[in-house]
Formats: structure tokens, sequence, C-alpha cells
């Protein structure tokens, strides 16, 4: 089954529908997490497949992890401020066919972490990395340290679970990555042409209120896997046996 993980909250709402309405005809399932909902918005009907969720708690961005998978799934994890073409899924289903029957996680946002050098000693560590950016053309595939969950995919079979992700609300881009380091899943960044992706930008984001306070915690996290990543750098394809 091709099923899509959604977390939303109220101040979202206006991209809901497009993400809906964009999303929901490529999968069989679109599981949507109503974060801060009272009672469900007349969006949760817009569509035949979707599962709407309530959470007993805010899950916030973990709530991409909220929902049950099975393992032969294919799931992709999407978010609330993204827009995504009709042609998605079919795109990625084809550049993540190489790795089929392996453990993965492919998405379009990317990121190498790099050592400290005189000229950036004294930079956030968040800072120190190279990101191939979403919106931005990419030639091949790339094996990176993390893939950021606004557009991603990746077996049912190598999501964490739910009790694992569950402290990790505003970082799970990190705690996904140190999972998968654990468990010898690569992140792989696809290929794609330019703006592909887009989003649409609100005055709240994760990157400026939180990822930019370079927490302490969540860098001792992405220490256990930086620089680690078998073939980091290289295509995909070296490593996958195939590739885009």
């Amino acid at each position: 089954m091709i099923v899509a993980n959604l977390a939303t909250y109220p101040p979202r709402r206006e991209n809901l529908a497009p993400v809906i309405d964009a999303i929901a005809p490529q999968v069989d399932r679109l599981n949507i997490v109503f974060n801060q909902y009272e009672t469900l918005p007349e969006e949760a009907t817009r569509a035949a497949n979707i599962n709407p969720i309530i959470p007993t708690e805010d899950t916030k961005d973990v709530g991409k992890f909220y929902p049950e998978v099975a393992d032969e799934d294919l799931v992709f994890l999407i978010d609330d401020d993204m827009i995504y073409p009709d042609t998605y899924v079919d795109f990625v289903r084809d550049a993540v066919a190489p790795y089929a029957g392996k453990g993965f996680v492919a998405g379009f946002h990317g990121s190498l972490y790099k050592r400290a050098r005189l000229k950036t000693l004294f930079r956030p560590f968040v800072e120190r990395r190279k990101v191939y950016f979403f919106k931005s053309r990419l030639r091949e595939a790339i094996v990176v340290d993390q893939v950021a969950t606004n557009a991603a995919v990746l077996p049912g079979s190598a999501m964490p679970p739910y009790a694992y992700m569950r402290d990790s609300q505003k970082f799970v881009d990190v705690r996904l990555a140190k999972w998968s380091h654990e468990h010898g899943h690569p992140h792989i960044c696809l290929a794609r042409e330019d703006h592909f992706l887009d989003d649409i930008l609100f005055d709240e984001t994760i990157y400026a209120d939180f990822t930019l306070k370079n927490h302490a915690h969540v860098t001792r996290e992405v220490k256990t896997y930086a620089f680690r990543t078998p073939g980091r750098g290289k295509p995909a394809a070296l490593l996958m046996g195939g590739g885009r």
C-alpha cells in the first residue's frame, strides 16, 4: 500500500486543502494527524481515502510517525507548507525503484555535515553543512547524512516507532537520521529539476524558531551519525546498486 503521513495544526490550515488535493489522488491512504484540533475540520472529509486522527497529545511534527503503517507499505512523509506536483508519487516511486527490498530513507532536502575549519570554528554546528535544497536541481541521487521529512519516502519496515520519535519534536529529521544510522538505512537525496517542489512561507517555522538556536541536545544526536554515513557525498548508485 502507498501511504502518506501528514501532521498539521490550525495555523497551517490555509495550505491544507491544496496539499490534500495534490497528494490524496496519488496514494491509497492519507493519514492526517490534526494537532490542536478539538473536532475535525471539513478538510478531513475532502477525500475518501483520508484517515483523520486527533491525537491524545499535541504531537507537533512527530505526528508524521504517529499513524501505524505496515512493513510492506511505501510511506511518504509530507508537510502542510509544501506544494507537491500531481506527478510526485509516480516520480518518487520510479526514483527509489532501484532500492526496492532495502532499507532506506529518500527525499529532496538533504544535508551533509562539515567538519569545523578555522573560518567556521565558531559557527553553530547546524550551519556547518552542505544543504541540497529541495527547490534546486540535483543531477544525480546523493548519499547524505540526513534527509528532511518535508518530502521523504521510506519503506514501512524502515519507519521508527512513535515511541522512539516521541520526544524529538521540532528535530524529527535528526532523530530519524539517528534511527536510520543505528539500523543501517542510508539517507538518499533524490535527483530532480529546479522547482520540482516548492513551498508556502508561513511566519512560524521550525527552522527559524528552533533549529537555528543550535540546541546542545540536538547537536549531540547529530554527532552520533554525522561523518559516519557509508558513501556520504557520493552517488547513491555506488552504494545501493542503482539510481536515477
